[in-house]
């Protein structure tokens, strides 16, 4: 049997996978989240379902369903009940401000989602589920009869496409070849630029990377190299020694100045980043910009300030990347005082801050000249960055319009 995530879904794609799983429901459990009950997010819940769930429903039997309603349901083997647990306690703290009651036992507030045993309560998940459709039916028809034109249901069969785990043995055998490869080829830059009033995009600098993508085809066609948490994460150390190598050691025009990279806190203080060090000059220090991920500054918060303070003492300049809403209150901007932060743009995001003056409070102490919105896939996410007062961005829909001018 497959597993599964379908969004936009209505009760008859639940029921045909319900049914798929006949004879075996004591197997079984659900989880229904109401997204929708959810009051002034930083973050969709739906989607904090969908990210957080579907890595555990690839390894055993299971589903994701997003329904048009914005709530969720999740099903999966009990032989999965651990990892569950931890995701939801995950989405607890991410929710935490929006909690009601705190349930002890299953780690999140009734209020938001109820829990099912297959085998005793299939009756009482279906009736739940055709209430609640039923309710959004009435509530939203107009929007209903628009979605059901446009065609926006995705639907992924894990079990045709199941990817290879990494493992330590394959780790080892990637970074023996990482070490002796000349890489350059998979580099790839993206541009952070200027926008004001209806001028072109600027370049400020690019952002150069090796695209994981390329590597895993070039490399391990077929292996999931997220799969392992840790193991990845000492595969991208491994990627940033590299990458600090291969740049002292080509001459491209691209490679001298005005550029960022992406980059663990532990790496800038490695001795393959001295040498790197040695290689730049006052002036070009100045242009080079160092990117850190907010997860990987947030796990060790004096670690990356003194790799921050080191940095900032030889005139590089800083970036905290990959701020979503749900993390911004996290973030200490004062303490960490970085030059630049990088939010990450989507659909929702200015519905999110409408509802959600924190955000305005927060960018109002960084300085918006110095906050970049970065996955720019249209004109509309640059549209509402400059309503916000922000004229940089980084993105899909930038380097086209760049790619037209070249």
């Amino acid at each position: 049997m497959a597993s599964i995530l379908m969004e936009n879904c209505n009760e008859n794609h639940i029921s045909n996978f319900l049914s798929s799983l006949s004879g075996r429901y004591a197997e079984f459990d659900a989880i229904y989240f109401f997204s929708n009950r959810i009051k002034q997010s930083r973050v969709s819940l739906r989607q904090v379902v969908a990210d957080n769930f579907e890595k555990i429903i690839r390894k055993d039997e299971g589903a994701i369903f997003l329904l048009n309603n914005n709530n969720s349901i999740v099903i999966y083997n009990k032989k999965s009940a651990n990892e569950i647990k931890a995701a939801l306690i995950k989405i607890k703290y991410m929710f935490n401000d929006d909690l009601v009651v705190y349930d002890e036992q299953n780690g999140l507030s009734g209020s938001f989602v109820s829990f099912f045993n297959l085998a005793q309560g299939m009756a009482e998940l279906k009736s739940l589920i055709r209430t609640n459709l039923e309710i959004s039916f009435k509530e939203n028809s107009a929007t209903s009869r628009v979605l059901s034109n446009v065609g926006m249901e995705k639907y992924i069969d894990f079990s045709k496409n199941k990817l290879k785990e990494i493992t330590p043995p394959l780790l080892g055998k990637m970074q023996k070849v990482l070490a002796n490869t000349d890489f350059s080829n998979l580099i790839r830059r993206q541009s952070v630029c200027i926008m004001i009033g209806d001028s072109l995009p600027k370049i400020l600098f690019d952002e150069v990377y090796i695209s994981i993508k390329d590597l895993t085809d070039t490399l391990v066609p077929g292996v999931d190299l997220t799969s392992n948490t840790w193991l990845f994460q000492n595969l991208t150390e491994s990627l940033d020694r590299r990458m600090l190598y291969m740049i002292r050691k080509h001459d491209d025009v691209y490679l001298i100045s005005n550029f960022s990279i992406n980059i663990n806190v532990s790496t800038i203080l490695s001795d393959d980043f001295l040498m790197f060090d040695e290689h730049f000059s006052p002036t070009a220090k100045s242009t080079i910009t160092f990117e850190f991920n907010i997860l990987d500054i947030l796990s060790d918060v004096k670690t990356f300030i003194l790799a921050q303070t080191f940095l900032q003492y030889q005139g590089y300049k800083t970036c905290i990347d990959g701020i979503t809403l749900d993390k911004l209150k996290y973030v200490n901007y004062k303490e960490m005082d970085c030059d630049l932060m990088k939010f990450v743009w989507h659909p929702d995001f200015m519905e999110v801050i409408r509802k959600d003056k924190y955000f305005n409070e927060h960018v109002d102490e960084v300085e918006r000249s110095k906050i970049i919105i970065s996955r720019i896939d249209d004109p509309a996410a640059i549209e509402g960055g400059k309503s916000l007062g922000i004229n940089l961005f980084q993105g899909r829909y930038i380097q086209k319009i760049l790619s037209g001018r070249r």
